[in-house]
């Protein structure tokens, strides 16, 4: 009898070590999960509005330490034109689509002042325009659901961009509506050119 209470003991004692040695590994387990995905999701932003940065640094070192800038610098139009290429209204969709309203927000403002910071053209049309992007990376998460593709909710995201931009500039800047029609047919062009053939490949791999 008193061996019986002996091996039960030991069994159950054997029993709470070993439930509570499972019980720390599955919440150790559990904690760098999510650390990692807390980790993984960090470095995604950063790659996000990096990439935004990189791209702006490039084109003002393009610009401006290799010539073009003399030769482009003579067609004003040419100019502003060259702006139209970025990468920040699809970075901004993609942050909001795969992380949520508030990550597309802050992707969107941080990408659009990067580029400006490293293309060094900050100016007064910055108030305008940053809080454009900040508002579409906002909206990308609930619009998601209404578009079949990534490409059709980036093809529509940048013609609304554009509408927004054109009235913005046009009636309270100044801004001449030639070069704001010209600047809007690259921008939604490229735009539609990221999304359909580079947005498939950042959706899997984000």
């Amino acid at each position: 009898m008193g061996k019986r209470r002996i091996k039960k003991t030991r069994n159950k004692k054997f029993l709470q070590v070993f439930t509570l040695r499972n019980f720390l590994i599955l919440s150790l387990t559990i904690a760098l999960i999510l650390a990692f995905r807390k980790l993984r999701y960090i470095v995604y932003i950063l790659i996000l509005i990096g990439m935004n940065c990189l791209f702006g640094y490039i084109k003002f070192v393009l610009f401006r330490n290799f010539g073009l800038a003399n030769f482009i610098g003579r067609f004003v139009l040419l100019r502003h034109l060259a702006n139209a290429i970025e990468i920040i209204l699809f970075t901004s969709v993609i942050a909001g689509i795969k992380f949520g309203p508030g990550t597309g927000l802050a992707v969107g403002g941080l990408a659009i002042l990067g580029t400006y910071i490293f293309e060094q053209r900050v100016s007064e049309f910055s108030i305008a325009t940053i809080p454009v992007y900040m508002i579409l990376g906002y909206a990308a998460y609930f619009a998601k659901d209404y578009f079949g593709s990534i490409f059709a909710l980036g093809c529509v995201f940048a013609l609304l961009y554009n509408i927004i931009i054109n009235v913005v500039l046009v009636f309270f800047y100044r801004a001449k509506l030639i070069k704001m029609i010209s600047f809007s047919i690259l921008n939604i062009l490229f735009n539609a050119y990221l999304f359909y053939y580079v947005g498939p490949i950042f959706m899997r791999l984000v």
